[in-house]
């Protein structure tokens, strides 16, 4: 039973997003997971002097990272995905969008997400 009342636990801080990307220490994990992350591929988005809407400022920066990830670096943008943990079929049904703006933007709130999801587990865990 309590491993039950953990998963139920977890599963509503993953569910409760909006707020998770309010909360400053996730933040902080945030760019420190996508710093190591992306410099695992070569990649160094500049992820420094955040303003205080830190998720925001966030994707608008990571938007021209993976832009031109996709149209100049696609072997670097797969081992990324995968790096993150970015389902295979989810991914296949971003690619097959026409506007290639379209897809770097909603690659980016799929990174960010799936990055912000692996910080709340990482802390839920730890402060258990």
């Amino acid at each position: 039973m309590c491993k039950f009342r953990i998963m139920d636990d977890l599963n509503k801080q993953l569910l409760n997003m909006e707020l998770a990307k309010k909360q400053k220490k996730l933040l902080e994990g945030l760019i420190m997971q996508l710093q190591k992350d992306f410099n695992e591929v070569g990649i160094q988005p500049d992820l420094s002097n955040l303003p205080p809407a830190i998720y925001d400022d966030l994707k608008s920066r990571l938007l021209p990272v993976i832009q031109e990830l996709i149209e100049k670096h696609s072997d670097k943008f797969f081992i990324l995905l995968y790096r993150i943990d970015i389902p295979e079929q989810a991914a296949k049904q971003v690619f097959a969008m026409d506007e290639s703006i379209a897809k770097a933007e909603r690659f980016t709130e799929m990174i960010l997400e799936r990055e912000l999801k692996k910080v709340i587990i990482k802390y839920y865990f730890v402060n258990k």
